[in-house]
């Protein structure tokens, strides 16, 4: 080969080289770019939207989530599912099947909303509520009303003393009534309605300091049956009501519904007979509103700039504390660390209300319906929300190689001319020295 064409061959290989590189290699000019930044996405105003693929979610898998939900004729009422701070997912149920029509839930699903029903709007947590003012006494301890969760009971109420009691009681702290370890029992657990009415009684926290204890102030959670009590975390929003000089709606309001854009249409609280809110039940809410409170943990407790709660507070409120249920449980949140192998923690609320925080995916899943079946609300979870994400596969490349500026037909015309008019240039050069 003679030298000529050796240096037309390794420069048609240069040129060409661009070409055959831009027409088999997909080009993404915002690589490494997340799709979305969490850390700037505060719903205060309202939430987006988007579909699932858009957050990288498989949404076959939440088709298939409803089928299961329809075959099992699972009690749901609502469906909501919220990722990277975008609302992918939320849907009512009517029968056990998504009603496209409907923008609430039936009133089916608001039995126990009663004076805050607002016509449908608004659900009755039940439990959940436990869940809230765990975080409204880190609120309270992080703008100093409270000095921290090794104060007791007696601290704040002296007068409620009565030489007659277990001196055990002295000892019991907030800490120990955030962890379900304080030893009083729930003597209305077995009639669960019965234990609302009693909540009405002008006398309804010396009843419960009257009550013998189940434990020592202290002793690991070993078991829900006997240690789980709604009327030691009662006890939680009297403490708030005696440390601020505000009932506790009103300290929620001002402190964590206000800054979240949560309005007053959105939430109303039962309050007993002393107008003291109902620390274990009874906070009713909007579902999205609700889904603030859990986007407000999975942030650490910031808010658009602000430390609205503690993160040491929020870490701790989510570490295990000791026993076979206390291992599973921080400050009246359930933790699971064994379900998936993503740790995630999530509230509880009587006949389904719970929401669900997954932190590594960035997931929040909220549930509501009006039955006990909990492990088939989890199974929503594990089995179809998750997989969801595990297995979203990138839409296939387009095939459009363009590089911004010049479609690739036009840069190989424009690389063949330069190449054409180079060889030919060399044949005269060649031509000339001959003649």
């Amino acid at each position: 080969m003679s030298k000529i064409n050796r240096k037309a061959v390794i420069l048609f290989g240069i040129l060409l080289f661009p070409v055959i590189f831009f027409c088999i290699t997909p080009i993404s000019f915002t690589q490494g770019l997340p799709k979305n930044n969490t850390l700037d996405v505060y719903p205060t105003d309202d939430w987006s939207t988007s579909t699932p693929e858009d957050q990288e979610m498989n949404s076959t898998y939440l088709s298939m989530m409803y089928d299961y939900i329809y075959n099992n004729s699972l009690d749901i009422g609502s469906i909501l599912i919220i990722r990277n701070g975008i609302i992918v997912e939320e849907a009512y149920l009517e029968d056990s099947q998504v009603d496209e029509s409907m923008t609430q839930p039936s009133n089916d699903y608001n039995w126990g909303t009663i004076i805050y029903n607002n016509e449908g709007n608004l659900r009755n947590w039940f439990s959940t509520t436990k869940s809230i003012s765990a975080l409204l006494i880190g609120i309270a301890i992080q703008n100093g009303f409270i000095d921290n969760v090794s104060q007791t009971f007696f601290e704040f109420f002296p007068e409620k003393w009565n030489s007659s009691y277990d001196t055990r009681k002295l000892n019991i702290t907030i800490e120990h009534l955030l962890r379900m370890t304080s030893g009083i029992p729930w003597p209305f657990q077995p009639t669960f309605w019965s234990s609302y009415d009693e909540q009405d009684n002008p006398d309804y926290i010396d009843d419960v300091l009257a009550l013998s204890l189940t434990n020592d102030p202290g002793a690991p959670f070993y078991s829900y049956a006997v240690q789980y009590s709604t009327d030691a975390t009662n006890l939680l929003t009297a403490i708030l009501n005696r440390s601020t000089g505000m009932y506790p709606e009103d300290f929620s309001r001002q402190y964590l519904f206000e800054p979240l854009g949560i309005g007053e249409e959105d939430w109303g609280w039962y309050k007993g007979a002393t107008g003291i809110n109902w620390g274990g039940s009874g906070l009713c809410m909007h579902r999205r509103s609700m889904a603030k409170l859990a986007y407000l943990c999975f942030m650490n407790g910031t808010w658009d700039g602000t430390q609205i709660l503690s993160k040491d507070y929020l870490q701790e409120a989510l570490s295990p504390g000791s026993g076979a249920q206390g291992s599973y449980y921080g400050y009246l949140f359930y933790l699971d660390n064994y379900t998936t192998n993503f740790n995630f923690y999530y509230t509880s609320g009587a006949f389904g209300q719970n929401f669900y925080v997954i932190p590594e995916l960035d997931l929040l899943f909220l549930v509501n319906g009006w039955s006990y079946e909990e492990p088939s609300r989890s199974i929503l979870l594990t089995d179809y929300i998750i997989p969801s994400i595990l297995n979203y596969e990138e839409p296939e490349p387009s095939g459009d190689t363009t590089i911004p500026g010049m479609p690739i037909s036009l840069l190989s015309i424009f690389i063949l001319t330069i190449l054409a008019i180079t060889l030919k240039k060399k044949k005269e050069e060649v031509n000339f020295r001959k003649e």
